[in-house]
């Protein structure tokens, strides 16, 4: 073999290790990516499934508001207040409403916190309940007139429930009108809301939203 050969022979084995040098940089790439892209997917669907699974033990919630002296006019609320006035004879005329909240599932709730949040004034009012509410059964919030500031209820809040519990608060202000708004756990201690609006029309009647919202707290 004449030198010519071999020098041809020696840059045809080049150019096939050169080649084979880029397949094996491109195979890397493509690994790379598509590791990346079955992580993110998979990632994503471990986050669907833990949100499912949660839900699935989400109790679902009525909430109803009420004036003071509003209260009376409802049998059961006037049978409560009749029940429950000595034990805070000496604040309440401090009380200016009640919400009612009825667990309207089969899935019990604890760690139950009412804010009611007063639009016109920015402030809100702040009841904690930490007994459990079992499944078709109903509790009733005292709240006295809202005086507490957001970055308040803010610093509360992040206490009682993490930082996810203020999250929802500001959600919630993006609703523009004065609301109750319930936030409890679950069995597993996953948070959730349920927000209802209210406004007052020129007779100063209390009226409240048709609907109430739920919402899941990301942890």
């Amino acid at each position: 073999m004449t030198q010519e050969q071999v020098a041809f022979v020696t840059m045809i084995i080049q150019a096939i290790l050169a080649l084979l040098q880029f397949a094996l940089i491109g195979v890397g790439l493509w690994y790379t990516i598509e590791t990346r892209r079955l992580r993110i997917h998979s990632g994503g669907q471990l986050k669907t499934l833990k949100q499912k699974v949660s839900l699935s033990y989400m109790p679902a919630f009525s909430i109803e508001i009420f004036r003071m002296d509003e209260a009376i006019f409802d049998p059961d609320l006037s049978k409560e207040l009749d029940r429950v006035k000595p034990m805070y004879i000496r604040e309440w005329e401090n009380f200016v409403y009640c919400c009612r909240v009825i667990n309207i599932s089969a899935k019990p709730a604890k760690n139950l916190t009412l804010l009611l949040y007063d639009h016109a004034k920015d402030t809100y009012s702040k009841v904690k309940s930490i007994s459990v509410l079992r499944g078709d059964n109903s509790r009733i919030f005292w709240i006295i007139e809202p005086r507490l500031s957001r970055d308040q209820i803010n610093e509360s809040m992040n206490i009682d429930y993490g930082r996810p519990s203020v999250t929802l608060i500001d959600q919630c202000l993006a609703s523009d009108t004065s609301y109750a708004l319930l936030i409890f756990c679950d069995i597993n201690d996953s948070i959730y809301g349920v927000m209802r609006g209210f406004w007052f029309n020129e007779d100063a009647d209390l009226m409240e939203e048709y609907k109430t919202q739920h919402f899941y707290v990301e942890p």
